[in-house]
């Protein structure tokens, strides 16, 4: 085909059957989410530096397109209790305060864009901005924007079923 001119490609994908579908709970799933810090590459927790909001979107496909309900997903400092007996153990001996965790963790995750129903989570950081509900908290824009603009993000997962 590379030679010719004129070609023509086509590529389709058939998902026939039962969407994928998954109950996640903190006894078979645990994530902790961080900012890594660019000077010491160490995940890190700060609200004078950013905040962070995570969401659950649950969709339904509508046409070409999905129909999302969003839902606040509420988080915490990750601790001991944040993981399932199953990972406890594993997590005794980390450092666990510089990652974010679900509260609670019991939603599903079905589906994908190419099925009729598609559900994920989605994590947003934010830079810190002083307002009167923080009591104007926030570092110097200049050091906020020192370690923003160059931090990384780590995904610690694990599962088991």
């Amino acid at each position: 085909m590379i030679n010719k001119e004129d070609v023509t490609f086509y590529d389709t994908n058939a998902y026939n059957g039962k969407p994928p579908y998954m109950l996640l709970n903190k006894e078979i799933f645990l994530a902790g989410f961080a900012l890594i810090h660019p000077l010491y590459q160490k995940p890190f927790i700060h609200p004078t530096i950013f905040n962070a909001k995570m969401f659950y979107y649950s969709g339904v496909k509508n046409g070409f397109s999905f129909n999302y309900i969003i839902s606040d997903v509420p988080f915490e400092v990750c601790n001991i209790n944040s993981f399932g007996s199953n990972y406890q153990e594993l997590f005794s001996k980390k450092k666990l305060g510089g990652y974010f965790c679900v509260k609670n963790l019991d939603k599903e995750l079905q589906g994908h864009q190419t099925y009729d129903v598609y559900s994920y989570h989605n994590i947003k950081f934010y830079p810190c901005v002083n307002t009167i509900e923080n009591k104007n908290i926030c570092a110097p824009p200049e050091m906020i924007s020192l370690l923003l603009n160059k931090f990384g993000v780590s995904l610690e997962c694990k599962m088991s079923i």
